[in-house]
């Protein structure tokens, strides 16, 4: 997704108005989303802090526990991600200037990543695991940012939540032979 330029008569927190994380040490947002920035592969939360109703940009994440939905970023704060996801436009408009301001021009949706559903793998959340395991590892051997052992861990967790096992690779292969193979059986065999 490209960062589009900052909306007219919209304005983001100020620098100087934000809280240290000293102060400040944990902030609930509403209405949030993960976006990550391509191709550094900083996350960030994005979204309402629930007290303030102000709009939020954070630092890149440094770690993130989904079960509690806590995640800490490199200012030292910890964001609580509370409800469900969503980015109403203010919020997106938030995200617009943040870009704009820090010359940030490619951008996805990893909100996925951080929060999956409880609900059966179709085969979009399929083909988009593949597909954003792939930028994954492109961003691993890329980047330094990333190589924080926390995020890595969750990010992987919510890549594997709907990779295709062995099985469906090889039904897949079945239906597809132009486009998949079958896994190798020697292959699987080593995996376990």
């Amino acid at each position: 997704m490209k960062g589009k330029p900052a909306p007219s008569g919209l304005s983001l927190m100020s620098t100087s108005d934000i809280c240290s994380a000293s102060v400040e040490l944990e902030i609930g947002l509403v209405e949030w989303r993960v976006l990550a920035i391509v191709p550094s592969g900083g996350f960030h939360f994005v979204g309402f802090n629930e007290v303030t109703r102000v709009g939020r940009v954070s630092s890149p994440i440094v770690s993130f526990d989904c079960r509690d939905r806590r995640g800490l970023t490199t200012s030292g704060r910890f964001y609580r991600l509370n409800g469900d996801s969503g980015l109403p436009r203010p919020a997106e408009s938030v995200w617009s200037i943040y870009c704009f301001r820090n010359r940030i021009g490619d951008y996805f949706d990893a909100t996925h990543l951080f929060a999956p559903e409880d609900r059966m793998t179709s085969p979009s959340d399929r083909t988009r695991a593949v597909l954003d395991t792939r930028w994954f590892l492109q961003t691993l051997a890329e980047g330094e940012q990333t190589s924080i052992a926390g995020l890595v861990r969750s990010v992987a967790i919510g890549l594997l939540r709907h990779y295709p096992t062995d099985t469906e690779m090889a039904v897949s292969a079945t239906v597809a032979p132009t486009i998949w193979s079958a896994p190798r059986k020697d292959r699987a065999d080593e995996r376990r």
